[in-house]
């Protein structure tokens, strides 16, 4: 046979009238201009035979057991010419052939598949490198991992929450992933979160009002200012900074905090970042931005005051409430809200007058407010 690589990608047969080749359990795909060229149609005898393999062309090559399919590779891309899982080419070949290494029928193509779960290293164990190498890949720090053995929940992607998988699978061994038994696939809690920046001792801490349940998160931040930045945290976390843009990726197994991460400046700076992007477990837990609301009444404004002054409480949930005035020796005065009210902030202005309308003389007095079982109080002072 003669060999012209310029008229096809991967062969080029002719004038092969007394010769010919032949292919077993080969896979030929994916090449440019195209995988086979042959002079079969100027007069030659066919040159290439073929049995239990994958041709590429527009049609399937003649022979047995022959296939015309993607043969999805791993990643042909980089030259990963391993099988993927739903390969057409596992079990494929020629059932002559001796068995592949983990004893099923012979595949068809160079790499029998063997794909491990969660390997995105490729050393042949799973480990916390490997969810390591995971989040590395979400934050663009290592562009080429396994992305096949890397998604083990299936999803077609590969996120934060493969690591935590690979991690809670080094945590115990008996851990099944859901790509490997789809019916037992997991899925967090629904209820909505709330996250918030909280500034202490030089960082900006990110937190989390109910930690239970997050296991991976994945985030793209906004910083002001110019300044090296480190990001911390308790559990497995990688990020990469792209200008003005911080990329986040961590995995965390049971028992983390409700602190997910905290980002630290230069000399202490303390950082608002703004979130531009993020998601927990893949999309599966639904979150508000914002600090949670808590029970709280505030600093009558101004104070003192005369003749009237603002009320500013905060309650969490909707519900009945009260809001009265008292003198300093326990009297009621006078009720400036009684009845049901909705969850969140509030206010009211009271005049400095009593129940009937009378001015009240100068002095302090209580304001209390009272929902649920929770009570709280303030004191202000009236200056006629």
């Amino acid at each position: 046979n003669t060999l012209y690589p310029t008229e096809g990608g991967a062969l080029t047969l002719y004038n092969s009238d007394s010769a010919a080749v032949s292919l077993s359990n080969t896979i030929v795909w994916g090449n440019t201009p195209g995988d086979v060229w042959s002079s079969a149609g100027f007069g030659h005898v066919d040159a290439l035979v073929a049995m239990y393999s994958i041709v590429g062309g527009d049609s399937v090559w003649p022979g047995d057991g022959n296939l015309n399919v993607d043969p999805l590779f791993v990643a042909s891309e980089s030259a990963d010419y391993r099988l993927r899982q739903d390969s057409p080419a596992i079990n494929a070949g020629d059932p002559a052939s001796p068995t592949d290494p983990d004893g099923s029928p012979a595949d068809i193509g160079a790499h029998p598949f063997s794909t491990i779960f969660g390997d995105a290293s490729r050393d042949g164990a799973i480990s916390a490198l490997d969810a390591s190498h995971i989040l590395q890949n979400v934050v663009g720090i290592l562009p080429a991992i396994d992305a096949y053995a890397a998604d083990v929940t299936g999803n077609g992607d590969v996120t934060a929450w493969d690591a935590s998988h690979v991690l809670l699978r080094v945590v115990n061994p008996e851990f099944v992933f859901p790509v490997e038994e789809p019916l037992v696939a997991r899925t967090a809690s629904g209820e909505t979160r709330r996250i918030w920046w909280e500034n202490a001792n030089g960082l900006s801490a990110l937190r989390v009002d109910n930690p239970a349940g997050i296991e991976a998160g994945q985030f793209v931040v906004e910083l002001a200012s110019d300044a090296v930045v480190t990001v911390e945290s308790s559990t497995l976390i990688q990020y990469r900074r792209e200008g003005s843009e911080l990329h986040i990726a961590f995995a965390r197994t049971g028992g983390a905090g409700d602190v997910l991460f905290a980002i630290s400046g230069a000399a202490g700076e303390v950082f608002a970042p703004q979130v531009l992007e993020a998601s927990f477990n893949e999309g599966t837990v639904p979150f508000e931005i914002g600090r949670p609301l808590r029970f709280e009444l505030a600093q009558n404004a101004p104070n003192p005051f005369n003749p009237s002054t603002s009320i500013r409480f905060t309650v969490p949930d909707a519900g009945p409430a009260n809001l009265a005035i008292y003198d300093v020796n326990g009297r009621f005065v006078r009720s400036l809200i009684s009845g049901p009210v909705e969850a969140g902030r509030h206010h009211v202005t009271w005049d400095g007058r009593d129940a009937v309308g009378r001015d009240v003389a100068s002095g302090v007095y209580v304001c209390r407010l009272t929902a649920g079982e929770q009570v709280t109080v303030r004191a202000m002072t009236l200056v006629r």
